[in-house]
């Protein structure tokens, strides 16, 4: 019986992977699902193929349920992303979106090659001292001058399912010391001196003022800030990622907040 289970759920598309990650006494559990399906020739060199790949974790278990059922809902609205500004309510209605769009293009053009690619990942980057850390990321072909991409990050309180915000972690009045260490580790990444211009360099912050957005990782050493494609820049200039490390910003830290453990 146990085989035959395991042999449905490859037959429809998902596979799960048990994962052992419950190191620390207030870690959630979860399950890590995966569902992919392709539609014509998806030979290594053909033009003439939709393939859709999609991972992500189903929490199982935390010491509130409602935070896996908060959390469970958050990443249901991440992997079915509208495509086409279609909206679906499941994983199967998502490929079927992107398959008959496929069709009628190769009805239209029936000469012409095209494969259309989606690839959605959800991972738990941290999962310990009432911290739970999420990245979405997306890789997508669906026609057009190249391949696009985009990368967001998601901090839940373990005890709430609270979306965590900066003022939850750092002392009142941060925002000006972060950003200017946000600023010189920026211009480390992108090789700009303290004196070269912003604008000039190709980057559009508001008012040409450097400013960190709310697009951020909490990690085991530090903050992770990520800026996608034609967030800041043209595309040919790409994604920024900006990472501070705690001890950057220690004096900022709130000693009664959520960072404490992970300090410790």
């Amino acid at each position: 019986m146990k085989k035959l289970n395991i042999l449905l759920l490859i037959l429809t598309g998902v596979v799960l992977t048990f994962c052992s990650n419950n190191v620390y006494e207030d870690s959630a559990k979860y399950l890590v699902k995966n569902f992919d399906k392709n539609y014509g020739d998806c030979g290594e060199a053909s033009n003439n193929c939709v393939t859709i790949s999609i991972e992500y974790p189903t929490f199982t278990y935390a010491k509130n349920q409602t935070v896996v059922d908060t959390l469970n809902e958050r990443i249901s609205k991440m992997i079915l992303q509208p495509v086409f500004q279609v909206k679906s309510k499941s994983l199967e209605e998502l490929s079927d979106t992107l398959i008959n769009d496929y069709k009628r293009f190769k009805k239209k053009f029936p000469d012409s090659p095209s494969r259309y690619e989606l690839e959605r990942v959800v991972n738990v980057l941290l999962n310990q001292h009432g911290i739970i850390s999420l990245e979405y990321a997306e890789n997508s072909f669906l026609g057009g001058a190249h391949p696009n991409s985009v990368r967001t990050f998601l901090n839940v309180n373990a005890s709430s399912g609270r979306k965590i915000s900066l003022s939850d972690l750092l002392i009142s009045g941060f925002e000006k010391r972060l950003n200017n260490i946000g600023e010189i580790e920026f211009r480390k990444v992108r090789n700009l001196k303290p004196e070269d211009d912003l604008g000039k360099s190709g980057f559009w912050f508001k008012d040409n003022k450097f400013l960190l957005n709310e697009n951020f990782l909490i990690t085991q050493t530090g903050l992770t800030f990520y800026f996608n494609d034609y967030e800041i820049a043209p595309h040919a200039v790409g994604p920024t990622e900006v990472k501070i490390k705690f001890a950057e910003i220690k004096n900022l830290i709130n000693p009664d907040g959520l960072l404490a453990g992970l300090m410790n």
